[in-house]
């Protein structure tokens, strides 16, 4: 069932429904705060955030990823996310 809710919100961000990832990644962290894929759910609430123009938030747990995952796969797209997003 994680991996499902990881892969909907994956889903939704493709099509351009932000708010419906951040319901579905908002359920996942509700339902396995330390899942196994904990680690790709706050990358995409970094995208998520950004998509709907919440730079400033987005930014914030955007730090907070790379301080708690220096070396994750994920990087890069959280990196991506945030450019163009300073103030």
């Amino acid at each position: 069932m994680e991996r499902v809710l990881i892969d909907r919100a994956r889903a939704a961000l493709r099509a351009g429904q932000a708010q419906r990832a951040r319901q579905v990644l908002r359920r996942h962290a509700k339902r396995f705060p330390r899942g196994f894929l904990a680690e790709e759910r706050q990358s995409l609430v970094v995208r998520v955030l950004v998509k709907m123009g919440r730079r400033d938030l987005a930014r914030k747990k955007a730090k907070r990823f790379l301080k708690r995952y220096p070396k994750s796969l994920q990087r890069r797209r959280v990196e991506r996310a945030l450019k163009g997003t300073a103030p």
